[in-house]
């Protein structure tokens, strides 16, 4: 069973035995970076994914649309962190994925198809399931003490926008405890803390961070060719995305739409030569010595072995 990732900011307001002052002490333990498996600088060996995030809608029976836009949020500087994806902003997204999400007639296969959406190479989409903040104490003679909680879950499923397969679908689940303590009558009963909600959704984004990662990884890396000009290939891929200058690709001509019973299936591939990157254009583009067949776009490059 997957393990439920807390993050507990303990505040413990004590009342000092050799001082009259009564002035507390306050100690907050914030376990959100050791909570992270991945490493945000460790050193990135491969091209990093391109990927779109849809607004998790919210099923909770707190009608708020913040939640879905604040998830998204968290969701976008986890991914950023890991320093393995770039992620864009897609404003017409919302519409297709309404049309799309979740859908037994029309499936995936319809987002791949948009070739519009080909410069991602996933998409991200999701819905929250679980949203709660609940208070609970005990008060004594001496002491008393207050807990504050956050529980969030949420269902996500990521799609290779290249194939309209959903290669991954997963649970994150986060809480966050906020604890306060008085003695004889000194310290804190603590009012609502506003930090509690953003800290359950970033336990719960790290809690899928783990699983995207493993998947992106085991997919080959590609981009698409925007142009041909004799010897020279342009890729949407350069700098920011780490591909490093000396990188060989393969070369393929991209065809026509496969489908079969309806489902989209992908696009027909013949490779046509070979490419090295000797330069970039901008920040998210890339220059390419190519060595191969004529064609015209639309074309795609892989990472060669």
């Amino acid at each position: 069973m997957k393990k439920k990732l807390f993050i507990v900011a303990l505040l413990t307001l004590t009342l000092g035995a050799c001082s009259n002052s009564g002035v507390s002490n306050v100690r907050k333990d914030d376990k959100i970076q050791s909570m992270r498996e991945y490493d945000s600088v460790q050193e990135v060996v491969s091209p990093k994914r391109k990927v779109v995030i849809a607004e998790f809608k919210n099923q909770t029976r707190f009608g708020s649309r913040r939640l879905g836009n604040n998830l998204t949020d968290v969701i976008t500087t986890e991914l950023v962190k890991s320093n393995k994806f770039i992620v864009l902003e897609r404003e017409d997204l919302a519409k297709v994925m309404q049309e799309i999400n979740f859908s037994n007639t029309l499936g995936e296969g319809q987002l791949a198809s948009e070739r519009k959406f080909q410069d991602a190479d996933y998409v991200i989409t999701g819905a929250i399931t679980k949203y709660s903040v609940n208070t609970t104490g005990n008060k004594g003679i001496v002491s008393s003490s207050k807990t504050q909680r956050a529980e969030i879950s949420f269902d996500m499923k990521m799609i290779n926008v290249r194939t309209g397969e959903i290669v991954l679908s997963d649970q994150g689940e986060g809480v966050s405890d906020v604890k306060y303590g008085t003695t004889l009558g000194i310290g804190s009963t603590g009012g609502y803390d506003e930090g509690l909600e953003q800290e359950a959704f970033r336990a719960a984004a790290i809690d899928v961070m783990g699983n995207i990662i493993k998947t992106v990884d085991k997919t080959p890396w590609m981009a698409n060719v925007a142009k041909v000009s004799g010897n020279k290939l342009y890729i949407n891929a350069g700098k920011k995305s780490n591909v490093e200058i000396g990188t060989k690709l393969g070369v393929y001509k991209q065809g026509e739409k496969i489908e079969f019973n309806g489902k989209f299936l992908g696009f027909e591939e013949n490779k046509v030569g070979e490419a090295k990157v000797v330069d970039y254009l901008g920040e998210d583009a890339a220059i390419l010595e190519y060595k191969g067949e004529a064609f015209t776009i639309p074309g795609i490059v892989k990472l060669m072995k």
